[in-house]
């Protein structure tokens, strides 16, 4: 009994993490409806009996976890009703001798699909034939969409339709296995996500380790793209095009067990009933990749992960077209072009070369910053917080402290830009897409800038139709995700955090508060502006500061230094006054600067600066970032 199970397992293991779930659960009467959600419209690899192939969510459904199903019906909006498999025993139903034209609209199309099961299942009750089915609604967002508060009557019709699927004694004692695909669950109507007996199927990016074996069985059919960067000849990047080990054969659904006792079709093994998953993938004879060849493979998959399979096979189109292999040099462009394309611009990558070096000042913060970097190196997660809020004044350098981290840490930054859409579930649905991107990167750092407009509220007071709550509520539960420590660090910048929601910045979301403050010295704001000088070839000597204490600004922000620069350096180059003979005159460039100073006005209000000053004082979760002159003000 052992040897006969053996076999089974291992066609199990080769199934991706998310199917492996959905075999368990329909194999143990545990559910018999699944959502899949997730990465739904990407390529994936099929742990085919003839070898790994590419092929859509479609394909791995049809080929991979249904081929023992008697009748596989599919249904969408564009297409119908069409019969997938067993259109000979589907053809005997006395409905559709009636009726071969099967309907295309929802409504009337969910309703005949209903009327088929339960003709199945009377079949079975009364002992006659067990037909084995399964349905898969394609675009289901489309077919029963989730629009808040619809009082469509066909809409709830098909929505409490479907959810007698899973429900109704009739069906759910015959072989039955209900697919509704749809890339985000808020898309989908309530009353079906909601379902105790449906099960919700995630399925994720390609992680490193299935871009890694997608890569070797691509190999053959991309020498050039896959192996011809320098330092690897063409010839040795010839793989097997299958493994046993690696891209072994997917347990199809409902292979295992025997049927009259569990009810799961297909009983008995695959191999002994010549159903595809039967026997072992054997070697195709192409010889072992060479180590240099999947050294390089393995190298690109890392630095690929978080693109959908689907892009990075359409990446290796051209450059196999183009006779143009692949740079190594180029893996980090390329990856930002796919991933940023692949999310629609909802987020952008921060490139930087700047690092904390380049950040004037702040020492005790940029000491904080260094220990949690190297902690994160030597991959001590439970030492790091979950999230870190940066707050002070406008102009203090919040974003530019995020690109020195960026430049830092040597991991993806990756800025959520603006999720909000202007149709009913869109904006909760960005939000879903933009998490499944992050948890597929690995470790990140994730920056929202203007988090007090960015992350919503609790309550908007139904001016949105609940939409900011919607997102709140989601923005909470993935930042308080304690599985995501030490993988995603966010990073809140505010300069209003008392505008941010109460629960968002609590410890267990955001752990470490940095307040960043302007100059509180005219000593300070001289060494900054003279610092920023220096940046653009202004020769300001340190003994020029007696003559220029009184007019330095009080609170400079190195915002406002930066324009202060910037305006020197344009005097200098343009007037003829600051600048003789075309050079950069010690004597011309303070001359400027004291102009400038002289003219200066403060971009932000006093009072507002004052404010602003005080909420970052508040938020400070370590005395330590407070400098000096500030610890005893009152808030």
């Amino acid at each position: 009994m052992a040897a006969d199970v053996e076999p089974d397992e291992a066609r199990r293991v080769a199934l991706p993490g998310w199917a492996r779930e959905l075999v368990t659960l329909y194999e143990s009467n545990a559910a018999n409806q699944f959502i899949l959600h997730g990465n739904v419209g990407d390529r994936m690899m099929l742990p085919l009996p003839e070898g790994p192939q590419l092929g859509g969510m479609m394909d791995f459904l049809l080929r991979v976890l249904l081929p023992r199903f008697d009748v596989i019906l599919s249904y969408d909006v564009g297409n119908g009703i069409r019969v997938e498999k067993g259109e000979k025993t589907f053809t005997q139903w006395p409905y559709y001798r009636e009726n071969t034209n099967l309907p295309k609209a929802p409504f009337n199309a969910i309703e005949t699909l209903t009327r088929y099961f339960r003709y199945c299942g009377n079949l079975a009750r009364m002992g006659r034939e067990r037909i084995h089915v399964a349905c898969i609604l394609r675009a289901a967002d489309l077919i029963v969409p989730g629009f808040q508060g619809g009082l469509s009557y066909e809409l709830n019709a098909m929505a409490l339709q479907v959810r007698d699927w899973t429900t109704e004694t009739l069906l759910t004692e015959m072989p039955l296995a209900t697919f509704l695909i749809a890339e985000n669950l808020n898309d989908l109507h309530p009353q079906l996500v909601n379902n105790t007996r449906v099960a919700r199927i995630q399925a994720p990016l390609p992680s490193a380790e299935e871009l890694e074996r997608a890569f070797d069985a691509m190999a053959p059919a991309y020498p050039v793209a896959l192996g011809g960067v320098k330092g690897i000849r063409r010839e040795d990047t010839t793989v097997e095009a299958a493994s046993s080990s690696s891209h072994g054969v997917g347990k199809p659904l409902g292979s295992g067990g025997d049927a009259a006792s569990t009810g799961a079709p297909g009983g008995g093994d695959a191999a002994s009933t010549g159903a595809p998953g039967g026997g072992d993938v054997a070697s195709t004879g192409g010889g072992a990749a060479t180590a240099g060849a999947a050294a390089w493979r393995k190298a690109m998959a890392q630095q690929l992960a978080g693109a959908t399979l689907a892009s990075v096979e359409g990446l290796l189109k051209r450059h196999e077209y183009r006779q143009d292999p692949i740079d190594p040099e180029d893996l980090a462009r390329l990856k930002k072009e796919l991933v940023e394309k692949d999310c629609n611009g909802l987020i952008e990558f921060i490139e930087s070369t700047n690092t904390l070096d380049d950040l004037y000042g702040q020492e005790k913060i940029k000491e904080w910053l260094r220990q949690d970097i190297a902690l994160w190196r030597k991959n001590e997660t439970e030492a790091l917080p979950m999230g870190y809020l940066l707050c002070g004044p406008v102009g203090t350098g919040k974003t530019f402290m995020v690109r020195c981290l960026a430049g830092q840490a040597g991991v993806p930054v990756v800025k959520i830009k603006n999720f909000r859409d202007k149709w009913v579930g869109s904006s909760e649905g960005n939000l879903e897409k933009i998490f499944r991107l992050l948890h597929a990167l690995g470790r990140c750092f994730v920056f929202i800038d203007e988090a007090d407009q960015a992350l919503g509220k609790r309550d908007s007071g139904g001016e949105d139709s609940g939409v900011s709550g919607r997102l709140y509520s989601m923005m909470a539960e993935e930042m308080s995700d304690t599985r995501n420590r030490g993988k995603i660090i966010w990073i809140l910048a505010s300069s209003r955090p008392d505008l941010i929601e109460v629960d968002l910045k609590r410890p267990g979301r955001i752990d470490v508060k940095i307040p960043i403050f302007p100059t509180t010295t005219p000593q300070e704001g001289f060494a900054l502006i003279r610092a920023l000088c220096r940046r653009r070839g202004l020769d300001v000597p340190e003994s020029a500061y007696g003559a220029l204490e009184k007019l330095i600004p009080d609170h400079l922000t190195p915002g406002a230094a930066e324009a202060l620069a910037v305006k020197v350096f344009r005097l200098v180059k343009t007037h003829p006054k600051y600048a003789p003979g075309q050079q950069l005159a010690k004597g011309g460039t303070l001359d400027a600067l004291r102009d400038c100073l002289t003219d200066y006005r403060s971009p932000v209000a006093p009072e507002v600066m004052d404010f602003q000053i005080g909420l970052a004082l508040q938020e400070a979760s370590d005395l330590e970032f407070v400098p000096a002159a500030y610890r005893q003000r009152k808030h």
